[in-house]
């Protein structure tokens, strides 16, 4: 069955666990490029405006609300206002569910 290249990497579910909360978002993989990686790996240490503005591009939802149980958006403007080492797990699970399973090199080699 052939696929859309439009449709490849369009959003993908991954559990990010903070203090022993799961929460469930949804990342936009076409997001990540070598421009959005090259962007990541410049910024400097608790850089909270760039990591932020990096993962509003990336996020598309979350399943975190407000203290009223409405829905927040996560934008750069929210990110930024959250602890680092939140954005930082946030990074470390964006990060892996990009990383190929189930393949090793000698998988490649073989195929």
């Amino acid at each position: 069955m052939p696929v859309r290249l439009s449709a490849l990497g369009r959003q993908r579910p991954i559990t990010v666990v903070y203090d022993d909360t799961p929460i469930e978002i949804t990342i936009r993989p076409q997001a990540i490029n070598d421009y959005w990686l090259e962007r990541l790996e410049a910024l400097e240490t608790r850089d909270r405006e760039g990591v932020a503005g990096l993962l509003a591009e990336v996020l598309v939802g979350w399943d975190v609300t407000d203290d009223e149980g409405q829905p927040v958006r996560p934008t750069a403007e929210v990110l930024r206002t959250l602890p680092i080492d939140f954005l930082t797990e946030l990074i470390y699970a964006v990060m892996e569910a990009m990383r190929p399973k189930g393949r090793t090199s000698a998988t490649y080699a073989a195929t």
